[in-house]
């Protein structure tokens, strides 16, 4: 797999026409071929788990947690940018990456990829600040008991050139229609994933606030005035149709089997202004929180999948 494959880097765009670019980074052949070997073993190790047995895959669900020995999430239908595709089919029409230390194109990741007539498989790696080698540091080499620095190196001459480390690891693995990943965070920072991760609207806040139970008095919220993990859960919640759906005394109920004394007043629920009461509504609408079948205990998830 992309043993003919050209070495890419996606960068962030310096242009607000586009999201994107991308640069062909030149290699001589022994270096390419390495590079592409090693593309090839860490996706083999992504879509694999230790035994040598295929993952199970898991299409991708929203604030679920896989195993990552075992599991992968996938996108079906995910629609690769052409700009990539067409990078692989004609390598020659791209600019070559040509780094200097005092302007560094911002790299966000780094691609392999063949491209034929019935098939398309790209491996990503998402690119790190940490993976530029610069000429105007020192890096540091053990040898013989003892660290020597990398002063000697040609590259070093010139005080204006930057290296690039390429890791042992794929992120994220194309393979036709299929987008294929352990972790849904790295792989949105290489592609955007902003439709599958169903980002909180203003509106939706404003609805959920606005719903028949939470009595937020006098406050006004907006966006800003909740981190992404409330915001997560207030996505959840408003899909799930839970505050429709039940009554105060459904909820009542249910909390007082898991030893929850929820805040009401009028009856209505008050939504907490401080975090930590917040987080404990949250939790409990979106059903995060849950009574062992076998102890009565309870407990929280931060990972569920309908069944």
């Amino acid at each position: 797999m992309f043993e003919k494959s050209n070495l890419f880097a996606l960068m962030n765009s310096e242009s607000r026409k586009q999201d994107f670019e991308i640069a062909r980074i030149s290699l001589d052949e022994n270096t390419r071929k390495n590079i592409t070997k090693l593309f090839s073993e860490q996706t083999e190790q992504l879509v694999n788990s230790p035994d040598g047995s295929l993952k199970e895959i898991r299409d991708f669900c929203p604030g679920f947690i896989t195993d990552l020995e075992d599991e992968i999430n996938r996108i079906e239908d995910f629609e690769m940018p052409q700009q990539i595709t067409k990078a692989l089919d004609d390598p020659a029409a791209l600019q070559i990456y040509e780094p200097l230390d005092d302007h560094l194109p911002l790299i966000r990741a780094l691609f392999v990829g063949e491209v034929s007539r019935d098939s398309v498989h790209i491996a990503f790696q998402r690119f790190k600040k940490a993976q530029y080698l610069r000429a105007s540091s020192i890096r540091l080499l053990f040898d013989k008991d003892t660290m020597t620095g990398d002063h000697t190196h040609k590259w070093r001459q010139s005080q204006h050139r930057v290296g690039l480390c390429v890791l042992p690891v794929v992120d994220a693995y194309f393979n036709t229609g299929s987008l294929l990943f352990s972790s849904f965070y790295y792989a949105s920072q290489i592609l955007d994933l902003n439709e599958y991760s169903k980002p909180v609207t203003q509106p939706q806040i404003d609805n959920f606030l606005a719903s028949s139970l939470p009595d937020i008095g006098d406050s006004q919220y907006t966006l800003e005035s909740f981190n992404s993990w409330e915001l997560r859960r207030i996505s959840s919640i408003y899909d799930s149709n839970v505050l429709e759906n039940c009554t105060l005394k459904d909820l009542k109920k249910a909390a007082k089997k898991i030893g929850i004394d929820l805040p009401t007043e009028n009856d209505r629920l008050v939504f907490p202004k401080d975090r930590k009461g917040r987080k404990q509504i949250l939790s409990f609408l979106n059903e995060d929180i849950f009574s062992g079948l076998l102890t009565s205990s309870a407990f929280e998830s931060n990972s569920k999948r309908p069944l």
